[in-house]
């Protein structure tokens, strides 16, 4: 009797801890370079298929400013894949600057779900010192290079930047960076 309560335990122990670290998400990613990279939590690993890509925008900046995800689409002929987001002013005074205040962080960065780390570039298509028109929508690219044709998504996408609202300046290093979970790739030769 004792020896199957203990087994019973033991087993139940093992599932239990087998459970929860599987779970868990890998908090880093090895970069191109090899050097090992913390990430933001971007929720937990299961094996459903991801069905919803998300915009994750930390609430400081809501007063001011809203995100939208528009595409992600690869250039199966170079491996160049352009993350597209649209920002949307609330007040006639916003200003945005991707890639500034990223500190000792990359500024954009991408990982798959194998935790391999893409870094990125913003493409400038409009004037980040300029106050964005309030309740249209502008355009921001986000690029990445050298990306294996055939990926299937960008488990998360990271960006840094600096906003100001005139009075108040919110960086991402005093609140989460912008990002967008579960980015599928629509792979085109462009």
């Amino acid at each position: 009797m004792k020896k199957s309560v203990f087994v019973l335990l033991v087993a139940f122990f093992v599932s239990v801890n087998g459970f929860s670290q599987s779970k868990n998400i890998n908090m880093r990613a090895k970069s191109v370079n090899g050097k090992q990279v913390a990430i933001p939590a971007a929720g937990k690993k299961t094996d459903a298929i991801v069905s919803q890509t998300t915009m994750l925008v930390d609430g400081k900046i809501y007063p001011f400013l809203a995100f939208s995800f528009v595409s992600c689409v690869g250039d199966s002929l170079t491996g160049k894949v352009s993350v597209t987001v649209e920002a949307t002013a609330k007040n006639d005074s916003v200003v945005i600057a991707f890639g500034k205040s990223c500190g000792e962080n990359l500024c954009l960065r991408a990982v798959d779900r194998k935790g391999n780390l893409f870094e990125g570039a913003f493409v400038q298509n409009y004037d980040q010192e300029k106050a964005l028109p309030v309740g249209e929508a502008v355009r921001y690219v986000f690029e990445f290079e050298n990306i294996p044709v055939g990926l299937d998504m960008f488990h998360f996408v990271k960006a840094e930047y600096e906003i100001s609202n005139g009075e108040t300046v919110v960086t991402s290093q005093d609140c989460n960076p912008i990002g967008v979970k579960y980015a599928k790739i629509e792979w085109k030769k462009l």
